[in-house]
């Protein structure tokens, strides 16, 4: 009877170690989809920061030309 009762104790641990899994693993699929969306959003931020770039230069061309004009002037 003793060896009965140590294996009901061992599987019903077990068990109870299967249900933590499962809730980890919820929890888990959970950050995934989360991190997913947030490599999304830092694709998109990099994408507006590169064309912010782009217009900053444009700019900073635009006010070289007219320094270089009122030095001449």
């Amino acid at each position: 009877m003793v060896v009965r009762r140590d294996l009901d104790e061992i599987s019903a641990a077990a068990m109870t170690e299967v249900e933590k899994n499962k809730v980890i693993s919820a929890n888990m699929s959970a950050v995934a989809a989360d991190m997913a969306g947030v490599l999304s959003s830092n694709r998109d931020i990099m994408t507006g920061s590169e064309e912010i770039l782009r217009n900053l230069t444009e700019a900073k061309k635009g006010v070289d030309m007219i320094a270089a004009a009122a030095q001449q002037a």
